[in-house]
């Protein structure tokens, strides 16, 4: 189902990052903050709506034998904003700069009990791999590995 964002997706600029980071916080209480540089390794995409962000996903593209493969870093969204669609719009935006680079694969890790951002995967058509990453999350919390072939 389509969702009104009454706002744009867009590149993250320098003006953006300290919300980003703080949002990246909120949303994972007691994880340590991401390095300096690493939203600017990672390009990153902010869902702006009138000024205000609301959430932002950030992505990485490689190179391997088969191609390009884009690998989700963070999607978050303001808890006060979850449940509305923004997640999906974010995951979809993520998804469309992958094709537009030409990315073919995409890979993705979550938590185990990340039931929305597992739902997410899903429904962009990625399947739970049966590749465990044990304690790949702080607190030593495994991973769950989805992904599968982007939808052109």
């Amino acid at each position: 189902m389509p969702v009104d964002v009454n706002g744009a997706i867009r590149p993250m600029t320098p003006a953006d990052e300290p919300r980003v980071r703080a949002i990246y916080l909120i949303a994972h209480p007691g994880w340590p903050a991401k390095s300096r540089l690493h939203y600017w390794a990672h390009p990153t995409l902010v869902l702006d709506d009138e000024g205000g962000i609301l959430g932002f996903t950030s992505y990485t593209v490689g190179v391997d034998e088969l191609g390009l493969l884009m690998y989700g870093d963070d999607l978050c969204v303001m808890p006060a904003m979850r449940g509305r669609g923004y997640g999906r719009v974010l995951a979809e935006a993520r998804l469309d700069y992958g094709r537009d680079v030409g990315c073919t694969r995409f890979l993705g890790a979550t938590q185990p009990d990340n039931q929305a951002m597992q739902a997410i995967l899903e429904a962009q058509g990625f399947d739970r791999l049966p590749l465990p990453v044990p304690r790949m999350f702080p607190h030593n919390v495994d991973a769950i590995l989805m992904g599968g072939s982007i939808q052109v």
